[in-house]
Formats: structure tokens, sequence, C-alpha cells
């Protein structure tokens, strides 16, 4: 084991041992303390392992949010696999397109997604077994979550890198087409990190989880709570009144929004009676009316405004008070900067492209690349691909295949490299920082 190392299950571990009997995971009936969410992540790890299931092997999810996503969140964590949860709202054809790019092993369909994944499994080659996820009926051709829940090889530890992929989610469409970002552990516990400095996240904090498990707001929320010792209420789906009446019974200390869905919150609260006196703030995006609206109904309450996105994760972030429309500043691990189309920073001030550079960006992870810059060039076929230009560790040789494949199976596969070339270094500033302009005019050119 790589004593360096410090994973997802390390903190599932570290807060069962820590606050054995604190609620980590409340959904309906279901109140897990932190040594039972443990216990059923070390008996799904084990039952995933005798279905066959390995490090970097993908689970896809079809489901609501449920307290079984986030038992196998930790589950596949454990073991090295990847999860991949797809946005329940797609269509047939999208659902298909992602779980056909994703290439899950084994997946899991909620109550309303069972027929839908159904006739994904008969056109997803990979796609060898389907589990039910949130309870509802028995369905043919599925097997219960229940059964994977496992008695024996609990105990057994898995040698997993911070590094390994953790969770696949597709993001904004390119060509009409969502796009898969892949996540390591590492990219979640450094954002869980930062997100309990910025937002002061205790183990008495209680986040009423309204948003998608599959959408990255919802789960890095849920994550940087589960990683304060903090309970995660899970909703199912957002309802305005079961919100409200969440956040009074389980003393609800803050919930990620995006519009409407906060006016619809209050839109309720000002027709009924709910105490509201344990809320902290509220995060997320909405319009400068609503957020106003917000703090004057419930004073003690903040509002915090900012910026991210899921290739990216946390990008800035402040309270809405400080200055109402923006996006907050760059958070404390975060350089973030515009850049031209001729990637070179331009004045503040000046419109351009946002970059960043952050722990939490998801390509650098093969074990013998010491440098690499990826860029477009002109292409016969597609009119333009993807280049990577790759420096090796010393001692190290390096296949232009072997890389293509790597990169593959870490991100959705239109996003690979379509060439690698192998070079002793590439060009710098006088900064040391890698010289993109150079990069281009050396071997931006060529097809191979």
């Amino acid at each position: 084991m790589n004593p360096q190392n410090f994973t997802i299950y390390d903190v599932i571990s570290q807060n069962a041992a820590i606050y054995p009997r604190r609620e980590a995971i409340v959904f309906k009936d279901v109140r897990l303390s932190y040594s039972a969410y443990k216990k059923a992540c070390d008996q799904v790890a084990a039952g995933l392992v005798r279905a066959g299931i390995g490090r970097r092997d993908r689970l896809g999810i079809v489901a609501h949010n449920c307290d079984e996503f986030m038992v196998l969140y930790g589950a596949a964590a454990k073991i090295g696999a990847i999860l991949l949860p797809v946005n329940w709202r797609f269509q047939q054809d999208e659902v298909e397109y992602v779980l056909q790019d994703g290439s899950p092993k084994i997946i899991f369909a909620g109550p309303d997604y069972r027929r839908t994944v159904v006739e994904a499994a008969r056109k997803v080659k990979s796609i060898e077994e389907c589990f039910t996820l949130g309870g509802g009926d028995h369905a043919e051709g599925f097997r219960s979550f229940s059964e994977l829940y496992c008695e024996t090889g609990t105990e057994k530890e898995f040698d997993i890198s911070a590094d390994s992929g953790f969770v696949i989610i597709h993001t904004a469409a390119v060509d009409g087409r969502p796009r898969g970002a892949l996540l390591s552990q590492a990219n979640i516990l450094f954002t869980n990190l930062q997100t309990m400095h910025h937002y002061g996240l205790t183990p008495e904090d209680s986040h009423i989880c309204i948003l998608p498990l599959f959408h990255i707001a919802g789960l890095a929320t849920a994550m940087a709570v589960m990683h304060a010792g903090g309970k995660n209420v899970i909703v199912e789906r957002f309802d305005p009144e079961l919100t409200l009446q969440l956040i009074e019974k389980e003393k609800g200390t803050l919930f990620f929004n995006f519009a409407p869905i906060l006016k619809m919150i209050l839109d309720k609260y000002e027709q009924g009676s709910y105490n509201l006196s344990s809320l902290r703030y509220v995060s997320g995006l909405d319009t400068v009316e609503t957020i106003r609206r917000f703090l004057k109904l419930v004073p003690q309450a903040g509002y915090w405004s900012g910026f991210g996105q899921t290739e990216v994760m946390g990008v800035s972030g402040a309270p809405f008070a400080e200055r109402p429309g923006s996006a907050g500043r760059p958070f404390s691990m975060a350089r973030v900067a515009l850049f031209d189309e001729y990637d070179r920073e331009v004045p503040r001030g000046t419109p351009g492209e946002i970059c960043v550079r952050s722990p939490g960006v998801f390509l650098r992870q093969h074990e013998d690349v010491l440098e690499v810059s990826v860029i477009g060039i002109p292409d016969p076929e597609w009119g333009e691909a993807i280049k990577a230009v790759c420096v090796p560790k010393a001692g190290k040789k390096l296949d232009g295949q072997q890389i293509i494949d790597f990169v593959a199976a870490k991100i959705a596969r239109y996003k690979k490299p379509k060439y690698v070339i192998v070079v002793d270094a590439l060009p710098k500033t006088k900064e040391g920082e890698v010289d993109r302009e150079r990069v281009k005019k050396e071997h931006g050119a060529k097809y191979a």
C-alpha cells in the first residue's frame, strides 16, 4: 500500500472511526450513521467484486437520488471502479449515446428508468448485467441491488491511487453530443477541502441534497459535507414543500440551487409556516432579484454566488452581498485568467476565454509521461484533430498507440488524441512555462 495515498474511501473509513454514531445519510425512512454507511459500502464493494467488477470498470446509473446512490459511490471508491451517472432528463437516444460512450459493465436503474435501460442494454454491448436502484417492484431482467450486499470479503483492502478515475460526468454538448469528463478521486478530495475551507463546513452541517447526484454540483456538495463529517439529507427529486419540511426537520444548514429552484422554495415559504432558523447559507446561481428576496425573508442566512464547470470543479465564489451579480473571487487554489485565441493572456477588462489552473482540473496521468502539450492540428478527415506532444520521464519509452489507448480508457473516446509524438523536451517561455505558440509552430501543421 502506498502510504502517501489518501482516497475517498479513506474519508469514509476515517469518519466511521471518528464519528461512528453521527448520521451520514438520511433518505426517507433510512438513516445511516457513518459506521453503518461504511459497512454498507464495504458489503456492496465485496458484492461488486463478486460480480466481476474491478479497477477502472465503469458502473452506469440512470436513477433519481437515493441512499443506494451514495452507497454505490462509496463502494466504487473502495475498489477503484468508475461511476457513470446519466442525466435522467436525457431522451432515449441521448442515454444510449452516453452509455455507449462510457462503456459500463454493469448498469443500475431506478424504477422510472428500467424500460429505458432495457432498451439501451440491447444496443450497448459492454453491459453485462442490470441491477435495480432505489427500490420499486421487481423488474424482469434486473437483479436487485440488495443482492450486492455481501458479508464475505468486506475486510479486503485495495491499493487504489488517489489519481485513479472516480466518476465520469457528461457535460456541455459538442456538435450536439454531450462530452464525458473523468474526475479522479484526488480531484474530488481537493475540491472537498477547498469547499470545507471557504464555506466553513463542520460535522454540525446538514446538507439538503436537492440537486441530482448525476450533476457535479449535487455530487461535489454531498462529498464535501461527507468529508467534513456532516449529514447529507438526500432528496429523491426536488419538491419545494418537501425541501422546506426537511430544512425544519433535519436542521438543514445549506443547500445548492439553480434557478428557478430558490424562487419556487420562497413562493411556497410565503404560503405556509416553516422554521428555517437553522439555515446558514445557500450557494448556487440565481437572479439578483431572487437572491435579494431570499436574504430579506431568511435574514440570518447568506447566499454564495460562484462559478465552476464539471471539468474544473469549483473555480470562484463569494458572499452575494460583497458584489451582487459577480461570480466571486477565485478560490484559494485556483488560478483564473483570460486568454485570447492565440493563447495569450489578455489585460484586465478585456474579453477572453476563461482558463483555470487547479488540482480540481481533470490529462496528464500516465506514469511514464513527464510533460505534455495538447494542441489542435489540421486533419484531412475531420477538419481538426487532437495531437499530444509528450516528453517521457527519464529512462522511459513512450508508445503513441498506448498513450492513445490510455487516454481513451479515462475520458470520452472522441476526446482522445488522434496523433501522439514523443520529443526530448517542450519549448519553454522565459518564465519556465510551456510555450504553446512554439509547440503549435513546430508540431501543429503535421498530421503525425
